[in-house]
């Protein structure tokens, strides 16, 4: 019984490996995704302010 569960192991360790790599790179991309979405939101929300001030800009001077 043991002898079977250990052979297993020693089978599945590449698979086991590649789980693992897997994991890892689906982290990054997963953690890569986020930053991009945080990184458009921050920007659009930036140039919207930017766009306020110009408007308000263009209000006062007329």
């Amino acid at each position: 019984m043991y002898l079977h569960i250990l052979q297993l192991l020693t089978q599945n360790k590449t698979v086991y490996m590649k789980s693992i790599w897997n994991k890892i790179f689906f982290d990054y991309i997963y953690i890569r995704f986020r930053l991009v979405i945080y990184m458009n939101v921050f920007y659009n929300i930036s140039n919207n302010y930017i766009d306020l001030n110009k408007i308000r800009k263009g209000i006062s001077l007329e």
